[in-house]
């Protein structure tokens, strides 16, 4: 059975809460952070992306000022279990900003492709 998206939550760097964020609401939270624009913040170093599935499995991207990606795939939403966690390093926004709608979308294939990520545990 193939799982289906529960829900999915956009935090922006200075803590804002998007329900089911529409594309504006990620390009926005990509630029604040790794944008032409984006300033040091020590206090606000990252946005993330939360997308919860049917069968309680939890997929995060965070991303930092440092330009780093992070994925993790967590076995439920509480967070308890990382069955996977892995990052890429320097990413542009261009290619965040790909992740998060990918991510958006529930679609944790096209997310893999965008950070080279070669793994099938989901």
């Amino acid at each position: 059975m193939k799982k289906s998206i529960e829900w999915v939550n956009l935090v922006n760097r200075y803590g804002n809460s998007f329900e089911s964020p529409q594309m504006t609401q990620l390009k926005r939270a990509c630029q604040e952070t790794i944008g032409e624009e984006a300033m040091t913040d020590r206090e606000h170093p990252k946005c993330w992306l939360q997308c919860g599935f049917s069968d309680e499995s939890l997929c995060v991207l965070d991303l930092y000022e440092s330009g780093k990606l992070l994925f993790t795939l967590y076995s439920d939403w509480d967070m308890h279990s990382v069955e996977l966690e892995t990052s890429r390093s320097n990413v542009k926004l261009e290619t965040a900003i790909k992740a998060f709608a990918a991510l958006s979308h529930g679609n944790v294939e096209a997310v893999k492709k965008v950070l080279r990520i070669d793994c099938s545990e989901f």
